[in-house]
Parts: structure tokens; C-alpha cells; sequence
């Protein structure tokens, strides 16, 4: 049958003009209520314009299917929720848009509750995703235009479910074998049956070689004519495609055409269909095996039972026992992952574990080995430390030890130098007595010459005494200045010896050594005192007698001078011993400061041997603390020192002053 394009009956316009003149006659009929326009005038209108305006074709639609928008029989339908069939909807029909998946879900669900056998149905949702995406906003809608498509226009195609429905595909191809039979038979020598080249294009209605636009125009078309112009348009769509069809051999190339979208003009597909429809011979027309529309009555949805019920419920059933098995095996599966998942979470646990462990275990071995590293190093340390302070300690006991030495010997010196100078004075004084009891026999003829000069020399006493006035009040004043220094520095010694006991005592030890010095001073300047006032009335009474007696009688003048130089001689004697035995009474001091002073090193040592002690045990070195103490025990020997050399040099100027006293008086009386 060749392609004859039939133009419009009423007028031939342009697409421009058709556009516009068609916007004009529905603005100028009123179809904002779609309600009252007549079913004919649309179909002129379709046939005039080719097309219904977008703006209306939701409306022109339900009005053409008679949708009844049964609100409660579908609010039923949808309370049962989600069909078991339809959970994994995504799955089997993936869609990009989720507001368009759960209406299609929704659909699909309803469509199952309201028939066993839309669940089982596996192009149903192939066949109602273009209709619900159109009437997504809107899904009550949705759910009527696929009833009602598949209760008109899919007539028969579940008689022999779960196979295509035979009697249509038959239909299609006799009429493809009367209108086209060399297309036909290059199928056959193809091995291409109907299944192949007409069902996909049934259930999909198009959609799948149509762009959207493409669709919409062709379903304008479907919906406002007979359910069996439909498959007009298959015969038609294989004829359009038939320069492709004949050039293809290989059953996948056949499938892949019918599968995916392909170059076909849609108004000839329509204008061609329309011929097909008008001059197709009675026996094979879609009127012979097609019925006419029948629209959904309002208030309850009718029974759709046209499907063979037997092999129904045994598909159902062993859908219902592969679901099970499914949900069982799902189950099974998800439990098998979750154990799986737990072991795996455990077994990373475990090497987490064991790795903290071993890391623990290096960080304690590390730990150990710089702790071990760190006791080396601190017990060499105190090794060190410790004969450090073996050696400070015995060099200390040495210098100790040698200082004692040093001043024992430098004592017994100096007692040994003072008794030899006691004795060589004491033979001088015998010698010079001896010396002078022969002098004054023998200076008793020269009494007058002495007379004549007894003038001079009681001058000359004038001026001693004067000298010795002065020498006292300097001895006087230097005495004031040492003990004002001996305060001061006791002062300053009492200042710095107040921060330990062991100093507190080396301080009493110091003022003991202070006292005696003091003392001795005191002795000694009182005996130059009381020698001096001797020898000053000694003189005075030698000048006395001289002056009276000077007419006395040689023999009395020898006894009286021998008395006076007797009982100076014992007065002399006696001041030797006195010197003596204050000598050996600070001598006897000196030794008991001595011992105190020792006995103060001694606790010195043990205060600081108890210091070190503890400093070992809690690991520090020698501070300024035992610094101080050296300084302090270092001026403290010093004083000492000090003190013990004045006391000498004070004996000694002492028995030189006492010599010199002795001598003045024999020569006097000589």
C-alpha cells in the first residue's frame, strides 16, 4: 500500500498560520470551560491543526477519556499502600525525578490492588510511565487514564498472559500482510516475528521511539479516535520504516530499532494512519476484533478478570513463594552481611587492638630502655657525686687536721718560746741583781756625783712621767678603738651566724675567744697600770730620800738601798709569777677555746655530713649553703688567727715592758 498524505477537508494552511488560527478559535469558542466544548469540534480541530494546544491538552484528555475522579473507590485503593510487587520499583525502572518514582509507585500499587494481575505484569509500568509523568501533579488522574487506556485500548492483551496477546499481534499481521507483504515476508525470512516488531511498540504505546513531543502530538490523535486506530499506527510506523527494516538481517538490529527512538515524521505517521483506517477491508479491520472505547463508570472501578485466572493465580502464587524466597534469601543475605560486616568490624577491632598492643608494648620497651638509660646515667651521676664528696670531705678532714696540727705546734711554740724567754729573763734578772748589788757597793762612793746629777734625773722623770701620762691615755684610747672593733666585728659576726645552730654555737665560741682577748688586754693594761704607778713612786721616793738624805750615813744609805732593791726585787719576783700565771691562765683559755672550737668543727662536720646525706638522697649537687659555710668557717679560722697572734704579740710586749720595767729600776737604784 503506498503512503497517501490526505491534506484537511476544510482549509490547507500553513504550520504558522494553523498556530495561530488555532489559538484564535479557542479563545473565540471559550475553552477555558473545557466542559462544554463538543467532542466533534475537537476532532475537526485535531484533524484542522494536527495537534491540541498544550495549554489545554490535560483537559481535552480527561474530557475525551471520560475520567470520573473517583475519589474514595481510589482513596481505598491507595490506603492499602505500597504493593509488594512495587517496593523495588527503582530497581526494575530506574527515574531520575523521586517526586515521579513515588506517583509511579503509587499508581502501580493501586493498579495491583485493583487486579491480582497488574502485579504480575511486567510492561505495566512501561505502559503507565508516560501517562503518569503527564499527570504527575495530579496522580488520581493518572491512575484513571491508565485504567481506562488499558480497559479500551489494551483489549485482549492478557487473554494469554503471561504471553503477547496473539489475536492482536494476528490482526496486525494480516493487515501488515494485506497493505505490505514484501515487508512481511523479509520478516519471515528473518525470523522476525510479531513479538519482535509490533508488541514493544503495543505496550510501550510509542514511547520508546518517540520523543515526548512526538508522543503527546500521536496520543492526541489515539485518544479521540477508536482503540484499534492504535494499531493502525503499528502497521502504519513499520511501513514508514520499511528503506530500514529491509536492510536489516540480524534479529538484535530489529530489536534495537524497536527499542530506542527513531527518525519518523509524526504527521505523515498520523495522516497515513488515518487512510490505513478508512480503506482497511472489513474482515481484517480493528472494528472486526476491537471494541469501542469504554469509558470508567463513576463511583466504583469495574472488575478486570479478562486474563486466564488459573495460570493467574499460579503466577501469583509463585511470585508470592519467589518473593518469599526472596525476602527469605534477602534476609538470609542481609543477615550472612551483617555477620560478615560484624566480623570484619571485629576482626579490625582486633588488629586495632593488637597494633595499640604492640605500639604499647614498643612505647613500655622504649619507656624502659630511657628509664634504664636515665638510672645509668643518675647512678653514675651519684657515683661521681658521691667521690666528689669522699674527696671534699677527707680534703677537708686533712685541712682540718693540719690547721689543728698547725696550731698545736704553733701553741706549744709559743709556751715553749715564752717559758725559755721567762727563764733567760729570770738569768737576767739574777745576773743583773748580783750585778747590781755589786754596782751599788760600788756606786756608794759615787753617791755624790749621782747626787750632782740627781737634779738632771729628776727632770728627766718629770718628762718620763709626762711621756708615760701620754702613753697611758693612747694605750687608753687604742684600747677603746680594739674593743669598739671587737664589737663591731662580733656585731657583724652575730649578723651572719644567725641563719644555721651550728654557727649560732661557732658565735659563742667566738665570744668566748673575744672575752678572753678582751680579759688578757684588760690584765695586761691594768699590770702596765699598776707598774707604771710602781715605778713612778719608786721614783718618787729614790728622788725623796735623795733630796732628804743626801747627808745620811754610806752604811745606812747601803742598807736602806739594799732593802728597797729587796723588796723591789720581790715585788718584781711577785709580778713574774703574777705574769706567769696569768700567762698560763690564758694559755689554759686559750686550750678550753680550742676544744670548743674543735668540737664545733666536729659538729660542723656532722651538720654537714647529715646536709650531704640528704642532698644524696634527694639528687642534688652542693648549693651556696655550704658555700657560706666555708666562707664563714674560713673567717671564722681567720679571727681566730687573728685573735691568737695579738694575744701573743700582747704577751710578748708585756714581758719585754715588764724586762724593761726591771732593768730601769736597777739601774735606777745603781
Amino acid at each position: 500500500v503506498r503512503a497517501v498524505t490526505v491534506p484537511a477537508k476544510d482549509v490547507k494552511l500553513t504550520v504558522g498560520e494553523r498556530s495561530t488560527q488555532k489559538r484564535r478559535c479557542f479563545q473565540d469558542n471559550g475553552l477555558n470551560s473545557i466542559s462544554k466544548v463538543d467532542v466533534k469540534k475537537l476532532k475537526k480541530i485535531l484533524k484542522g491543526y494536527g495537534e491540541y494546544p498544550e495549554k489545554y491538552r490535560h483537559f481535552i484528555w480527561r474530557l475525551l477519556l471520560k475520567v470520573p475522579e473517583n475519589t474514595e473507590a481510589y482513596g481505598v485503593l491507595l490506603d492499602k499502600g505500597i504493593h509488594p510487587a512495587f517496593e523495588n520499583l527503582q530497581q526494575v525502572c530506574p527515574v531520575k525525578s523521586t517526586k515521579l518514582m513515588r506517583v509511579l509507585q503509587k499508581v502501580l500499587s493501586c493498579m495491583a490492588h485493583w487486579s491480582s494481575i497488574f502485579s504480575i505484569s511486567d510492561f505495566l509500568p512501561m505502559l503507565a510511565f508516560p501517562f503518569v509523568k503527564m499527570f504527575q501533579n495530579n496522580h488520581l488522574v493518572a491512575f484513571e487514564v491508565v485504567a481506562t487506556f488499558i480497559l479500551s485500548w489494551s483489549q485482549g492483551w492478557y487473554e494469554y498472559f503471561p504471553h503477547p496477546p496473539v489475536n492482536i499481534l494476528t490482526g496486525v499481521e494480516n493487515m501488515l500482510n494485506h497493505y505490505d507483504n514484501k515487508l512481511l515476508q523479509h520478516l519471515t525470512r528473518c525470523d522476525v516475528s510479531a513479538k519482535v516488531y509490533c508488541w514493544p511498540l503495543l505496550y510501550t504505546v510509542f514511547s520508546e521511539v518517540l520523543s515526548a513531543k512526538e508522543w503527546m502530538i500521536l496520543m492526541d490523535h489515539v485518544v479521540s479516535n477508536h482503540p484499534g486506530y492504535l494499531l493502525c499506527l503499528v502497521v502504519v510506523y513499520l511501513n514508514c520504516s520499511r528503506q530500514v527494516l529491509m536492510n536489516c538481517t540480524d534479529i538484535k538490529d530489529f530489536e534495537f530499532y524497536f527499542h530506542n527512538r527513531n527518525r519518523v515524521l509524526i504527521s505523515r505517521l498520523v495522516t497515513n494512519a488515518y487512510t490505513l483506517w478508512e480503506t482497511c477491508p472489513t474482515d481484517i479491520h480493528p472494528r472486526s476484533f476491537i471494541k469501542p472505547f469504554s469509558p470508567l463508570v463513576t463511583g466504583d472501578y469495574p472488575i478486570f478478570n479478562n486474563y486466564p485466572e488459573k495460570v493467574v493465580d499460579y503466577q501469583l502464587k509463585e511470585r508470592e513463594r519467589i518473593h518469599k524466597e526472596e525476602l527469605d534469601y534477602i534476609k538470609q543475605r542481609q543477615l550472612a552481611e551483617e555477620l560478615k560486616s560484624h566480623t570484619a568490624h571485629l576482626q579490625q577491632q582486633e588488629e586495632v587492638w593488637r597494633r595499640e598492643q604492640q605500639m604499647l608494648s614498643e612505647a613500655e620497651d622504649q619507656r624502659r630502655k630511657v628509664l634504664l638509660a636515665e638510672e645509668n646515667k643518675l647512678t653514675e651521676q651519684r657515683i661521681r657525686l658521691q667521690a666528689m664528696k669522699r674527696e671534699l670531705r677527707l680534703h677537708e678532714v686533712q685541712v682540718l687536721d693540719t690547721a689543728r696540727k698547725n696550731f698545736i705546734e704553733t701553741a706549744e711554740k709559743d709556751h715553749k718560746e715564752k717559758l725559755r724567754l721567762l727563764e733567760e729573763e729570770i738569768k737576767k734578772k739574777a745576773l743583773l741583781r748580783e750585778l747590781e748589788t755589786k754596782g751599788a757597793i760600788e756606786e756608794a762612793a759615787l753617791k755624790e756625783l749621782e747626787l750632782e746629777t740627781q737634779k738632771g734625773i729628776l727632770q728627766q722623770e718629770l718628762a718620763r712621767e709626762l711621756y708615760v701620762a701620754n702613753r697611758k691615755q693612747e694605750l687608753i684610747a687604742a684600747d677603746q678603738k680594739e674593743r669598739s672593733e671587737l664589737l663591731r666585728r662580733q656585731h657583724e659576726l652575730d649578723t651572719e651566724m644567725n641563719e644555721d645552730g651550728a654557727t649560732a654555737r661557732l658565735q659563742g665560741a667566738q665570744h668566748d675567744l673575744a672575752r678572753s682577748a678582751i680579759k688578757s688586754m684588760s690584765l695586761k693594761h691594768g699590770q702596765d697600770n699598776e707598774r707604771a704607778r710602781h715605778i713612778n713612786a719608786v721614783y718618787t721616793e729614790m728622788a725623796l730620800n735623795g733630796v732628804r738624805q743626801n747627808e745620811a750615813a754610806s752604811k745606812t744609805e747601803k742598807e736602806r738601798l739594799e732593802t728597797v732593791l729587796k723588796e723591789a726585787t720581790k715585788d718584781m719576783q711577785s709580778e713574774i709569777q703574777q705574769q706567769r700565771a696569768a700567762i698560763e691562765q690564758q694559755r689554759l683559755e686559750t686550750l678550753a677555746t680550742e676544744e670548743r672550737v674543735e668540737k664545733l668543727y666536729s659538729e660542723i662536720k656532722q651538720i654537714r655530713g647529715e646536709t650531704e646525706d640528704k642532698e644524696n638522697q634527694e639528687g642534688i649537687t652542693l648549693n651556696r649553703r655550704r658555700e657560706s659555710l666555708d666562707r664563714r668557717h674560713a673567717d671564722v679560722l681567720k679571727h681566730v688567727r687573728d685573735l691568737r697572734y695579738k694575744i701573743t704579740s700582747d704577751n710578748r710586749s708585756g714581758l719585754s715592758n715588764s724586762s724593761a720595767g726591771a732593768s730601769h729600776v736597777n739601774h735606777s737604784f745603781s
